[in-house]
């Protein structure tokens, strides 16, 4: 009879070949995890911007009404009222970029948060390129962006651990809905007046005086519509944020 001890030890327990166990994968995701904090507060900020300015920009347009009454009764010559009007339109310009600059950081912020979500083994929807894209399509309604920030607040449901899908049973966050209303729906009724300013482009005086006096009301209706749904996006994307940053752990770094 054999010494046992005379055997060999067994051989140490390896997995399979090709086997990539769930800790190595959720490791591999966190280091593809992006920031999103700073990225939200610029988000944020340049979106009540956006709003506030196209309002102080109806606000100019609202001192140049003397003027184009002016015009119309014939106490001012129509260079004198043109002159006006482009220092007017002038200080909107500019107005412009603070709207511009949402527009980019949004689509980065909204790249990044789908991108996290995948890297952490969310089953979304939207991929980072159709969360960010879907903004142009179409350029109306923003459906596709509503249905984006929907899955995205879910996703970042915090309780839920990595590579588990119960973040698809999250209830729905109403907020969103209501940025949705203000940005994508409201807007609509809109679409005429916004139409036939786009129609004349290079109007004469007398066609600008009258737009001018005739489609203040309209602007002033838009304008505060805008700054209310700038308003409501800083407030989803702060939300989406705060719980993404307990997610990924961002807020504890």
């Amino acid at each position: 009879m054999s010494d046992p001890s005379a055997l060999p030890p067994p051989p140490p327990f390896e997995p399979p070949a090709g086997y990539a166990g769930y800790e190595n994968n959720y490791a591999a995701g966190v280091r593809n995890l992006r920031s999103v904090g700073s990225l939200a507060k610029w988000v944020c900020g340049l979106s009540v911007l956006a709003g506030l300015t196209q309002l102080i920009g109806t606000a100019l347009s609202y001192t140049v009404r003397d003027e184009a009454r002016a015009f119309q009764d014939g106490t001012i010559s129509g260079d004198e009222f043109r002159d006006a009007f482009n220092s007017v339109a002038a200080a909107t310009t500019l107005g412009l970029l603070p709207f511009l600059a949402a527009i980019v950081t949004t689509l980065i912020w909204s790249a990044r948060i789908a991108g996290n979500h995948r890297a952490l083994g969310r089953n979304t929807r939207w991929s980072p390129g159709l969360a960010a894209g879907g903004w142009f399509l179409p350029p109306v309604l923003f459906v596709i962006p509503m249905l984006f920030t929907h899955e995205a607040w879910k996703a970042s449901d915090p309780s839920v651990p990595p590579g588990d899908q119960r973040w698809t049973q999250r209830a729905a966050n109403p907020m969103v809905f209501v940025w949705w209303v203000l940005y994508g729906i409201v807007p609509l009724a809109f679409i005429p007046w916004t139409w036939s300013r786009m129609t004349s482009l290079n109007p004469n005086e007398e066609e600008l005086a009258e737009q001018i006096l005739d489609d203040l009301g309209s602007q002033m209706a838009a304008s505060g519509v805008q700054v209310l749904a700038g308003i409501a996006w800083a407030v989803v994307v702060y939300q989406i944020t705060a719980q993404h940053r307990l997610l990924t752990g961002e807020a504890r770094r």
